[in-house]
């Protein structure tokens, strides 16, 4: 007892060191109840296996049923939530083992309990439980097969695991300021050795019968024990060393080559409009002016709500992916979210529920800093699954699909406010080449800020923002006596100014350009304001004044909540009863700058309004009419008619993209894969599942039915009494060979058994013809009508004097194929006929020899002649 308690013990320590590989890829805790539940029932049935002799096909078709059973609450459990779910969740868990893989190494970790991922450990510590539970109950010899299904798992949690090495060791609440490599891998290593020692040790006792008192105790063998233990200590501690010295000291790279190393991640379509090119929309639409785009919970609302971010600027917009795939890099990168993001900071989590109105985009709002996201509704199963996140920018996308009409609830940690007096310049994230010229020329003109520090920036923008005028659009937007509402009546005191739209280097440009002449003009203490537009351009020439000075910046298309400071012009949400709600009036954009310490600093762009704008003369020599500037173009121009058009209106409004139809054999392949494929999936894992048993129970059949249905009726006689042994040998009989029929047949409780042993002889030793037994016709055929008969008869007894399970496993056991085959005589038959002795022409070899030399004569033999 005491040995079985100790390896108990060490089994039970590999298993946890197990868990330490495993944890990185789920970060849950309910991978510790699938781990357990699933070694805990695993050891069951290999306990099982021992004690009660079960058989392979017994061991195994347990295995399965309880894969099957434990593969929807221990693989799937996201499903349980919902009824309406648990079908497919089934169907999702046990096709996991085969499809889960794909999914681990395409989706961002730690995965969670985000669908069936969870399959694969099931299995593995299933399977590992059942060998444990074989080698628990059965010879302590076989110790050291427990070391393989523990490599196993390890190589599993590596090869699905992070690319990048991970840090300090961290597993749930322990902390240690060591690799974590270094320490699962030590520990393990530690834990393998011991007791692959011990059960060297153990397995010589049990063989040599010594019990461990017998031994005695000696100084000398306490001193030798205490040697052995010294050395193989000094070895690990030497090993371990020289590893730890080596991570430590040497240069070892922080990443490694695992699965998904060579994976592409999804990137989000570059061809997609830029959210800033479509910002004007929201105020030249006098019904998403006034449209209500999301409601919130202000009780615990940060600052902003972000819809978009957009970190690249190629010369024409700024957009969330770059227009070349030379720009590609990290931030670029979205991926699904199976479980909790990495936050920066600690502190206390806030939440925020959302309901997102029509904001026709694949873009959902989030904030910044964002935990989890978690959606309710009818439909928050598909959102789930088609969310995908940019963790770098923070930058939220339903693919493939809209956003509109999302119930989500967000959880946050709220980052510390960021002061401008703590950024300095590091490397700007723009290229300078898109820096407009009169915007340097500009910059040059403020001698007062011609620092690069934080201050200095907040300071240059807040100046920009007094230049300016406020302006949505180039044409002043009608009013009816329907429509009473327009962005210029909306805003108190504003009076209408065209403003072109548009946010590329020229527009940006022009604006300085305007500036530049009129401080050229009036000097520094006369009127500034010379140039017109709105948060598109303003935040765009803040951020390329940030790219002049140095920093990164980029742009943020969102809303400001009732948190935050209102802003003239262009408010923040408003809030009533402890509910914000965002119009399309409340839409913004703001740029963002960044430290070298790597925090963001938000700067506001909307320009002021109560300053008049003065119109710069023109200058001599321009043509009497000029040509009114028009609004440049927010959407990308489609590509040629042989390829369809993927921008975001196709997107948004599939029906109504003119595209030439897919070909017939492309439609019929999408059916394929959308409606067939899984069917077939699920018809193979299914197959393979039972597909054993059912080639079992066809084998036997046909193996009856053969001997029941031969041409010959002495073979019928004598297949019933076959057919017979067979059966008890499936019932677990003992059918000796070396045993006559009716010798078996008087072991048997059925006295009719004898009569059919005493009709097989009669058949066998007899010949095919009728004459060769003292019967007629007529009374062979009752001869073969009663063997059967007595074989049903008997068949049924054996039946009902056993239990229902001792009834299935006789169904499909293997025992009488095995006792049939008798492979050393028939090894001993193949060995006899492939050796051969002929005197005269052949001599002595191999039955090959023999062939071919047959072969040989047959062709130098002469042909009778016709």
């Amino acid at each position: 007892m005491k040995l079985k308690v100790v390896f108990a013990s060490y089994l039970a320590a590999l298993t946890a060191l197990t868990l330490l590989f495993v944890w990185p890829i789920y970060q849950d805790t309910y991978l510790l109840v699938t781990a357990l539940v699933s070694l805990l029932v695993g050891l069951a049935i290999g306990a099982n296996q021992q004690l009660r002799k079960a058989s392979l096909i017994t061991t195994t078709l347990l295995t399965l049923v309880a894969f099957l059973v434990l593969s929807l609450p221990l693989a799937n459990p996201r499903a349980l939530a919902n009824s309406e779910s648990w079908l497919s969740g089934f169907f999702e868990a046990i096709t996991g083992p085969i499809q889960a893989w794909k999914q681990i190494i395409t989706i961002e970790l730690p995965i969670g309990t985000y669908h069936a991922l969870l399959a694969p450990v099931l299995v593995l510590y299933l399977l590992t439980g059942v060998l444990f539970g074989s080698i628990l109950f059965g010879k302590t010899s076989r110790f050291w097969l427990a070391s393989f299904p523990v490599l196993a798992i390890v190589i599993f949690a590596i090869s699905f695991g992070v690319a990048s090495v991970p840090g300090d060791f961290e597993f749930l609440a322990l902390q240690i300021p060591l690799q974590t490599p270094l320490v699962s891998g030590s520990l393990l290593f530690i834990v393998l050795v011991i007791y692959l020692n011990w059960g060297a040790r153990a397995s010589r006792r049990e063989n040599l019968l010594i019990r461990q008192e017998s031994l005695g105790f000696t100084a000398n063998l306490l001193m030798r024990k205490l040697r052995r233990v010294a050395l193989a200590a000094a070895v690990i501690f030497l090993a371990v060393s020289l590893t730890a010295t080596t991570m430590q000291f040497t240069g070892v790279s922080n990443s490694r080559t695992v699965l998904r190393s060579g994976v592409e991640k999804l990137r989000l379509l570059q061809q997609q409009t830029s959210p800033l090119s479509s910002y004007r929309k929201f105020f030249s639409n006098a019904e998403l002016l006034q449209s209500t785009i999301l409601t919130y919970s202000s009780d615990q609302a940060p600052d902003r709500i972000r819809i978009a971010t957009l970190p690249y600027f190629n010369g024409d917009t700024f957009t969330v992916a770059p227009a070349a795939a030379s720009d590609v890099n990290d931030s670029v990168f979205f991926s699904r979210v199976p479980a909790d993001l990495a936050v920066n900071g600690t502190g206390t989590t806030k939440k925020l529920n959302i309901s997102l109105g029509k904001l026709d985009a694949i873009w959902l709002p989030i904030v910044n800093n964002v935990k989890r996201v978690t959606f309710t509704g009818n439909n928050s199963a598909k959102l789930s699954d088609s969310l995908f996140i940019n963790r770098i920018t923070g930058t939220a996308a339903i693919i493939p699909g809209l956003s509109n009409d999302s119930n989500y609830q967000i959880e946050y940690l709220p980052l510390p406010e960021v002061l401008p007096a703590d950024l300095q310049k590091s490397a700007a994230s723009i290229d300078l080449k898109y820096v407009p010229e009169d915007l340097v020329n500009w910059l040059a003109k403020q001698t007062d800020l011609a620092g690069t520090d934080g201050d200095t920036l907040k300071l240059l923008a807040q100046r920009l923002r007094a230049r300016g005028f406020l302006s949505h659009a180039l044409t002043e937007p009608l009013t009816t006596d329907v429509q009473t509402v327009s962005w210029v009546n909306q805003v108190d005191g504003l009076e209408f100014t065209q403003s072109t739209a548009g946010h590329n280097v020229s527009r940006i440009n022009q604006m300085f350009k305007d500036l530049n002449d009129q401080e050229d003009r009036v000097g520094k203490r006369g009127n500034l304001v010379a140039t017109a537009g709105d948060d598109e351009q303003f935040a765009t020439a803040i951020a390329l004044i940030a790219t002049a000075k140095g920093f990164p910046a980029r742009v943020v298309l969102g809303f400001r909540t009732s948190q935050s400071e209102d802003v003239p012009g262009v408010p923040s949400c408003g809030e009533i009863n402890g509910t914000g709600t965002c119009k399309g009036a409340n839409l913004t954009a703001w740029a963002e700058i960044q430290g070298a310490n790597g925090d963001w600093l938000a700067l506001d762009s909307t320009p002021q309004f109560e300053k008049p704008l003065t119109l710069t003369p023109p200058p001599p020599g321009n043509p009497k009419v000029p040509t009114d500037a028009g609004e440049d173009s927010a959407t990308v121009l489609p590509p040629g008619k042989a390829i369809p058009s993927t921008d975001s209106n196709c997107l948004k409004n599939p029906e109504k993209c003119k595209t030439p139809p897919k070909p017939w054999w492309e439609t019929a392949w999408d059916f394929f894969l959308a409606n067939i494929l899984p069917v077939i999936q699920g018809l193979t894992v299914l197959g393979i599942l039972v597909g054993p048993f059912l080639l079992i129970l066809g084998m036997k059949r046909r193996r009856r039915r053969s001997r029941r249905n031969h041409e010959s009726e002495f073979a019928r006689i004598v297949g019933a009494w076959e057919e017979y042994v067979d059966v008890a040998i499936d019932f677990g009989a003992p059918m000796p060979r070396n045993k006559t029929r009716l010798e078996l047949a008087r072991d048997s409780a059925n006295p009719d058994v004898l009569t059919l042993a005493e009709l097989a002889n009669e058949m066998s030793y007899g010949s095919d013809e009728i004459d060769s037994v003292d019967m007629s016709e007529e009374e062979l055929k009752d001869a073969v009508a009663q063997s059967w008969s007595i074989f049903d008869v008997e068949l049924k007894r054996l039946k009902a004097s056993v239990k229902r399970t001792q009834n299935i496993r006789a169904k499909y056991s293997l025992r009488s194929f095995i006792h049939a085959a008798k492979p050393k005589e028939q090894l001993k038959k193949l060995s006899s006929k492939m050796r051969f002795s002929q005197t005269g022409n052949i001599s002595e070899g191999s039955g090959l020899d023999a062939l071919w030399q047959m072969i040989l004569r047959q062709l130098r033999s002469p042909r009778p002649k016709k």
